[in-house]
């Protein structure tokens, strides 16, 4: 069975008040949805003029050109789906890209401190063993947490890290070795 959240039912939780797993999940440990949507948590802004935005007291701005290039559109994933045949995540983006990543070689790549220390520079550390991903959670709108088969859950991958690690031919992601925290 695939479950698929929507950003509608987390806003309704969330206004709701409700505590506890996400919506349409329970407490109980439950085989994982092999798919999920990545819900957009970011909240509607109120409609402003380009007056009421503007500082009191300040010049209007000039317009740019109009043939001024445009900010790039933020790259956000906009899936994840387990593939346990064969031992990969499946991650789409919102440019259309999709990537797959062998279970262990992200589990390797755990951006956190238990894992990779406060160093500016991120190891390859192969898991000791197999591992599959239980649980793979939201958070905010930038990054996933997942919950490892070995009991590790510290990790937050940001979307940014994510696609760094994609090891597809488009992307060239390191497979092993090391990479530097503050690179693009």
């Amino acid at each position: 069975m695939v479950k698929v959240l929507g950003a509608a039912e987390v806003r309704a939780s969330i206004r709701a008040g409700e505590g506890g797993p996400l919506p349409g999940t329970s407490s109980a440990r439950a085989e994982p949805a092999e798919s999920y949507r990545v819900p957009d948590m970011t909240p509607p802004l109120p409609a402003r003029s380009a007056d009421e935005r503007r500082p009191p007291g300040a010049a209007a701005s000039p317009s740019p050109p109009r043939n001024a290039p445009s900010a790039a559109p933020r790259v956000v994933l906009t899936e994840v789906r387990r593939l346990p045949e064969e031992g990969r995540l499946r991650l789409t983006w919102s440019d259309g890209h999709t990537g797959e990543l062998p279970y262990g070689y992200l589990r390797g790549w755990c951006p956190c401190a238990g894992c990779q220390g406060h160093a500016l520079v991120l190891r390859h550390r192969p898991p000791a063993g197999e591992v599959v991903p239980e649980t793979i959670r939201p958070v905010g709108n930038y990054a996933i947490s997942i919950a490892w088969s070995d009991r590790h859950a510290t990790g937050i991958y940001r979307y940014d890290y994510l696609r760094r690690l994609c090891p597809c031919e488009a992307c060239g992601g390191p497979v092993e070795g090391e990479i530097h925290a503050e690179d693009p």
